[in-house]
Parts: C-alpha cells; structure tokens; sequence
C-alpha cells in the first residue's frame, strides 16, 4: 500500500517536473535531450521546485453537538485602576503606557517636603507622650500621682499616636505606587512631570495578564449545564491561538434584568502575556459532560467534490495524502469527522486550491494550541 502511494507522489511529482521541463523549451533554453529524459533529470528539477508552503493543524478529539459556544471580550483575571489620593505638581513619573511593573513600585511622586516635616513634628510629640506617660506611672506607683493624671497620659499618647500614623500616611499618598504587579494598559493625559494634578485623579489603569478571564452570556438552557470548573476552550484569532484550555470561574446565581441571559465568567492561565491582551475578542466553547467525543477539524479543511468529502493530511515525511472522510455535525467553523482520519494527523487548513495527492508540503502551524 505504501509503495502504491510513494508511486503516486513520484508520478504526480514527476509530472510537475515535464511541465517545468516545457516551459524551459518554450523560452528557447537548451537542454540536452538525454539529460531530459533521464529519471535523475527530472527529479533534480522537482527538487528545485521546494515543497508547497501550507498550514496545518491536528486533527483532536471534541464534541460539537451540544456544545455551548460564545464570545467576549479579554479582560484580566486583576485589574485595578490607580489614583491620586492627593493634590499638588507631580515631581517625577516613573512609568509609561505598556510598562511591566511590579508589586510597590513607585509610579508618581509628588513634592513631599512640607508632609516630611509635619511628620518629624508628629513623632515628636509622640515620643513627647510616651515619656509623660512613663512618668506618671512612675509617680501613681509611689502615690505622687492620680488615676486621673494617669488616664489623661495615657489619653494623650493614644492621641499622638493617632496624629502621627495620619502625618506618615499622608506623607506615604504623596508617593503612587502600583498595588498589584502587571501592565499598564493606560494613563491619563494629566500624568507628566511638572503637572498640577487634583486629588482622585485617575493615574493609571493596571492589568495582571498572567491569568485573563471573559464574561459570556448564555441563555436559560444553556446555564443548566455550566458549573464552576467546567472545562473550556478558549479560541484568540488576533492572537493566533487555535484553543487554551481553562474552566469555568463563576456562574451567575440570577439573569441580567435586561437581556435575560446568565453570566458565566471563564479564567486561564495567560501562556503568552504580550501576545494575548485585555481588549481582544475570544470564543470560547463549553463541552457538555455528557457529549460524545469525535475527531473535529475546522471546517474550511473539509474539501467537496460530488458527493465525495476529503480533507489533505501532510506525512511525516513532508507529503499531502488525499484522505476520503465521514463527516458527522457541523458548528460555525467546527465539524466532526466520523472516520477517514486518526487523532493527532496533521490536516492541511490553507494552501489547499490546487494541491494535490501526493505533493511535496512544508507545514507550519498558524494558531499553535498553547
């Protein structure tokens, strides 16, 4: 059987090579006639000719009848927007849009000299107190001194103490740090060095992309088979990702008063931060426990002619094999295959118009699962 299908390739492969031998002629080159009808001849033209660039996936095991299918947009798992707790001409800024920033880094200071000081002033008086109050006590155990006197000294370092936790926290507002590690996915106009900037003004907007999640909205039938930690699969065309696997977060407990449909969130790990961000638009799909798993292949790798249905799939050995399939159901760009093909098959998805049994291939993939 696979000595029949190498002479096919070689014939299909061979012919390939008389045409180009053709076309050399038809231009006036001159080729030696017993070096064209020699075997080594025309395979040293085949050769030059490469293998046909194509892409590929393989072929996995899913179900797509019954599936729940939906789409949404990116979001982090984290995400936190930022803002000044405070007024004044921001001294420095130490970050830009797209930055990496972690945990307490200082994103904005302001000028802090006079908040310095009323913080010295602060602990101070403090120190001030717990000396005032060490001494009343000593002067209460030998009777030189009230429970009267004694509850006011304590009362005055609970005060102090108070004023200068407040001077060091607002010395502290005076420096913006990040309050979670991520990427800053924006920043207000206002935030440049030497700006008066209003307290409560946004400063920046900070995404943790190591875990992303989206919200879908699914209708009452469907929200009955969704459970938290449900698996997922989550497919980013702009980020040329075929699926990434995650579950299933959270399940609303009520409908949206509006629409009428059910939030379902869905969270996975982000393999790829700079590839993947908050903002793109995802499909995930939703296996149903109890589906029947098939071999599913995007559809636009199904080849029809006549009743005959047929997909390519590249060899080991780089070449395209004509394979005759079963299809089984159909869902948007997703079908199952009953039987003609194998889990884990490399099945041709583009660069199919034209290509035929036994040709050479060079595959690539152009959304790698991840």
């Amino acid at each position: 059987m696979k000595t029949t299908k190498r002479l096919k390739k070689v014939f299909s492969l061979g012919t390939s090579a008389v045409v180009l031998a053709a076309v050399l002629l038809g231009c006036g080159n001159e080729v030696d006639a017993r070096t064209e009808a020699s075997a080594a001849w025309v395979m040293e033209q085949v050769a030059e000719l490469g293998p046909r660039p194509v892409e590929g996936v393989p072929a996995r095991l899913g179900a797509v009848a019954g599936e729940i299918v939906a789409s949404g947009t990116i979001r982090g798992a984290r995400e936190v927007v930022v803002v000044a707790e405070t007024q004044g001409v921001l001294e420095a800024v130490g970050f830009k849009l797209g930055d990496t920033v972690a945990q307490g880094d200082v994103l904005a200071r302001f000028d802090d000299s006079i908040e310095a000081l009323s913080a010295d002033e602060a602990q101070q008086v403090l120190e001030t107190a717990r000396l005032e109050l060490a001494s009343t006590e000593r002067l209460a155990q030998s009777g030189g001194a009230s429970q009267t006197q004694l509850a006011a000294a304590r009362s005055s370092l609970a005060g102090a103490r108070a004023r200068y936790e407040r001077a060091v926290n607002t010395r502290e507002a005076r420096t913006v740090r990040a309050p979670i590690g991520g990427r800053i996915a924006s920043v207000d106009a206002a935030i440049a060095e030497g700006n008066y900037v209003n307290a409560n003004t946004r400063v920046a907007r900070i995404i943790d992309t190591t875990e992303l999640e989206i919200s879908l909205s699914v209708g009452e039938r469907e929200v009955q088979a969704v459970t938290p930690g449900q698996p997922v699969f989550v497919t980013i065309p702009a980020a040329q990702i075929a699926e990434v696997a995650g579950r299933v977060h959270a399940v609303a407990a009520g409908s949206d008063q509006q629409t009428g449909s059910f939030s379902v969130v869905v969270r996975w790990r982000n393999s790829d931060p700079h590839a993947t961000r908050a903002g793109l638009t995802a499909t995930v799909r939703i296996p149903r426990p109890d589906a029947e798993e098939r071999i599913v292949i995007p559809a636009q790798a199904l080849q029809a002619r006549g009743a005959a249905r047929f997909v390519f799939v590249a060899s080991d050995d780089g070449y395209a094999e004509r394979r005759s399939v079963v299809v089984g159901e159909r869902q948007a760009d997703r079908v199952e295959i009953v039987s003609g093909l194998q889990v884990g098959e490399m099945v041709i998805v583009s660069g199919i118009t034209g290509l035929i049994d036994g040709a050479r291939v060079a595959v690539t993939s152009p959304a790698a699962v991840r």
